[in-house]
């Protein structure tokens, strides 16, 4: 079977081509581009308070009051905590901040002296 396309089929063949190539591609755009914003929402934390306290002259207790696995990061040594987990130090002068990171979240905390409140 034989199809004879006139100049009007076969500019209407390249037109819907156009358009459905076109379609695709923003698309693909429109995917690339709702990556990109939501790589740029910046998240927000409340630090509980009750997370790293120095129980004496060479003890750093750090605990995992959240429910989910934070990384807890002191001096060169770094701990996984699951939630209602806690870890000790010993105490490095002059060393009052731990760092916390989770999911592409970090922050330092000053580690207050005392016991708990």
């Amino acid at each position: 079977m034989v199809f004879i396309l006139g100049k009007k089929s076969i500019s209407l063949i390249l037109l819907l081509t156009i358009v459905i190539l076109s379609f695709l591609y923003s698309l693909s755009y429109v995917e690339s581009l709702t990556l990109i914003v939501t790589q740029r929402i910046q998240m927000k934390a409340i630090i509980d308070p009750r997370i790293a306290y120095l129980i004496n002259e060479s003890t750093i207790e750090v605990y995992n009051p959240y429910n989910f696995t934070i990384i807890v990061i002191y001096g060169n040594q770094s701990v996984i905590l699951y939630p209602g987990e806690s870890v000790f130090f010993h105490y490095i002068p002059n060393l009052n901040t731990i760092e916390i990171e989770t999911n592409n979240f970090k922050e330092i905390i000053y580690i207050p002296h005392g016991d708990y409140p």
